[in-house]
C-alpha cells in the first residue's frame, strides 16, 4: 500500500481504502480500478490524495468492524468541524456532546480488539482527524482501564477539544512537521492556550461535562511558560495520562505528507522507552485494545533476521509466534529462553526487504491488465532503469526479454497487453517481475490455481530454479498432490492456528495431513 497524490493519479490503479463522503456514504469501494472519469470524481471532492495497492499486492480483509471504523472516521471528523466551526465564531458547539456519546457507544464498550486504521492528514484538516483518533483511542483505554462512564464521556470530549487552538497555527507552522524551532513551539502553545480560552465560555449551558474542562486545561497549561498549572486531583491526572498517551501514539503512527508515519510497534517501543514521561498502566492498557503486530505481519528481528507473524500473543504484542525466514524455523517469543536471545525490532518493509507475494489471484492482484509486458514486469524496479533525465526504455525491454525466455513466456511478445496472455502466462509475468527485483523469499499462494497441466508444470521448474538459485519459497496450497510434490516442510493450520509442523518424509501422509487440518492431532 502506497500514498499517491491525487495530482500522481493514473487509471488502472487500484484503491486500498474505501472513499466516504461527509454524510459517509460510500462513493468508491477499496479494490476499484480508477478511471478517468474517478480520478476527477477524488479532485473535485477535495482529496489530496489517496492510499492504492500495489500491483501485486493482494486486497488486505476487512471485517464489517474495519469497514465501519473507517466510515465512521470520516462522519465524525465533517461533525467535529462543524462544532469547531461554530466556536471560532463564539457560538456553543450544538453536537458535539452527541458526537462524544456516539464515539463512547461505539468505541467505549468494546470487548475485544481493534484494527487502529489511520486516516491520511494533510494540514489543512489536521486538527478534526487528529482529534477523532484520540478520542477513539481514550474511549478504547479507559474502557480497558473500567474508567467510570461520566469520566469516560468527560475524556472523550476533552479528546476532541483539548487541540482546538491549532486551528489559530498557520498552516506554514503545521507543515513544518516536527522541524519545529523553539519560537515556533511557543507560538503554538500560545494558540493551545488561547484555544482554550475561546472553548471555556461555550461551556456554559452547553451540556458538555465540566471535567472535560479541567482535563483540557491541565493538559495544555501544564507546558505553559507563563501559567502555572494548578495540581489536578488524582482522577484528573490520570485522565490526562490517558490522553497524552493517545495522542502521541496518533501523532507518531498518523499518515501525513510531510512526515511519514511509524508502525505501531516502533510507538510502542517509544512510549516504553519514555516511561517517565507516558503513564505504564495507560501504555499497557493501550496494547490491550488495539492490533500492533497481528498475523501476517512482517517483522525485523534483534539479530538482524526477518520473520513473519504466524500467532498473535494477546498477552503481550511483542512476543508472537513468528516464522523465521532464513531457516525456515518456528519461535515462539513468548518463551522466556527464546526471548531473551530474539526479540523484534520493528516490522518490515517486505518488498524493500526482498519478501514478495504471488498472489492466487494474479489478474486482479498481480498485474496491471490494460499494460504491457514491459510496463508490469519492471514496474516495481523502475528506479534502477533511470537516467539522469528519462526512462531507459532499451535496458527495460532488454531486461524484459531476457527473463521471459526464462520464464518460457508464450508468446514472447513484451508489447503485447497482459490481458492477452492465457491465465499460466499471465502467472509467469508476475513471478517475472519480482525475479528482475531480485527477491528473496516468495510467498506462492495457490501457484497453480486455474492454469493448465503444461503451466502448471513449467511453474514448478520456475518455483525449483528460483531454490536452485538460493531463493526461498513459502508455498501456500489446497492441493494434497501440490503440498506432497514440492514441500521440504510441511505446516498445517485449522481456524487461524497452527496445528503441526512435519517433514515431507514418510509421516507426511495424506492420512496424517487431514488429521491436521482438520484440528486434530497427530499420536
Amino acid at each position: 500500500m502506497q500514498f499517491v497524490k491525487t495530482s500522481d493519479l493514473k487509471p488502472g490503479m487500484r484503491l486500498a481504502k474505501p472513499i466516504y463522503n461527509k454524510m459517509g456514504v460510500l462513493l468508491y469501494e477499496r479494490n476499484t480500478k480508477l478511471t478517468i472519469q474517478g480520478i476527477t470524481s477524488i479532485e473535485n471532492f477535495g482529496l489530496i490524495g489517496i492510499f492504492i495497492l500495489e500491483p501485486a499486492e493482494p486486497l488486505p480483509p476487512l471485517t464489517r468492524e474495519d469497514v465501519e471504523f473507517e466510515q465512521f472516521q470520516t462522519i465524525y471528523m465533517f461533525k467535529l468541524k462543524d462544532n469547531m466551526d461554530k466556536l471560532q465564531d463564539n457560538q456553543p458547539p450544538a453536537t458535539l456532546l452527541e458526537l462524544a456519546q456516539s464515539i463512547q457507544a461505539h468505541y467505549g464498550v468494546l470487548d475485544h480488539k481493534l484494527n487502529f486504521a489511520q486516516m491520511l492528514r494533510s494540514s489543512a484538516d489536521f486538527v478534526y482527524k487528529h482529534s477523532i483518533s484520540v478520542a477513539i483511542l481514550t474511549a478504547l483505554i479507559s474502557n480497558e482501564m473500567r474508567i467510570t462512564p461520566p469520566e469516560k464521556l468527560a475524556l472523550i470530549t476533552a479528546g476532541l477539544l483539548y487541540d482546538f487552538g491549532y486551528l489559530y497555527v498557520p498552516l506554514a507552522v503545521l507543515d513544518k512537521g516536527d522541524d519545529l524551532s523553539d519560537s515556533d513551539r511557543d507560538f503554538i502553545q500560545m494558540n493551545l492556550e488561547r484555544g482554550y480560552e475561546t472553548i471555556k465560555p461555550s461551556y456554559e449551558g452547553s451540556g458538555l461535562p465540566k471535567l472535560s474542562l479541567e482535563i483540557i486545561q491541565y493538559s495544555i497549561f501544564q507546558n505553559s511558560r507563563n501559567v502555572k498549572a494548578k495540581d489536578p486531583a488524582a482522577n484528573v491526572r490520570l485522565l490526562a495520562d490517558i490522553l497524552k498517551v493517545a495522542d502521541k501514539f496518533d501523532r507518531l503512527t498518523a499518515m501525513r505528507i510531510n512526515n511519514p508515519p511509524i508502525s505501531g510497534v516502533a510507538a510502542m517501543y517509544h512510549l516504553r522507552k519514555n516511561i517517565q514521561e507516558y503513564n505504564k498502566r495507560v501504555i499497557d492498557a493501550l496494547s490491550q485494545c488495539i492490533h500492533i503486530l497481528p498475523t501476517g505481519s512482517c517483522v525485523d528481528l534483534s539479530d538482524g533476521e526477518k520473520a513473519l507473524v504466524l500467532v498473535e500473543n494477546p498477552a503481550d504484542f511483542s512476543h508472537p509466534m513468528v516464522l523465521k525466514f532464513s531457516n525456515n524455523m518456528i519461535y515462539d517469543l513468548s518463551d522466556p529462553i527464546i526471548g531473551k536471545k530474539l526479540r523484534i525490532k520493528s516490522p518490515a518493509d517486505a518488498i524493500r526487504s526482498g519478501i514478495v507475494l504471488i498472489s492466487e489471484d494474479c489478474k486482479e492482484e498481480g498485474l496491471v491488465l490494460i499494460h504491457n509486458v514491459v510496463d508490469n514486469a519492471t514496474l516495481p524496479t523502475l528506479r534502477s532503469f533511470q537516467t539522469p533525465f528519462l526512462l531507459n526504455h532499451r535496458e527495460r525491454r532488454d531486461k524484459t526479454v531476457e527473463y521471459g525466455r526464462m520464464m518460457n513466456l508464450r508468446p514472447l511478445q513484451i508489447e503485447k497487453e497482459a490481458m492477452n496472455f492465457s491465465g499460466g502466462n499471465q502467472q509467469k509475468i508476475v513471478i517475472e517481475k519480482w525475479v528482475i527485483s531480485n527477491a528473496e523469499i516468495y510467498i506462492f499462494d495457490e501457484p497453480t490455481k486455474g492454469v493448465d497441466i503444461g503451466a502448471k508444470t513449467e511453474i514448478y521448474t520456475i518455483m525449483n530454479t528460483l531454490l536452485e538459485k538460493g531463493a526461498s519459497i513459502i508455498m501456500v496450497s489446497s492441493e494434497m498432490q501440490e503440498i506432497l510434490g514440492m514441500s521440504d516442510r510441511i505446516m498445517v493450520m485449522y481456524e487461524g492456528r497452527q496445528t503441526g509442523v512435519i517433514p515431507n518424509d514418510e509421516h507426511a501422509t495424506h492420512e496424517n495431513l487431514m488429521i491436521l487440518g482438520t484440528g486434530g492431532k497427530l499420536s
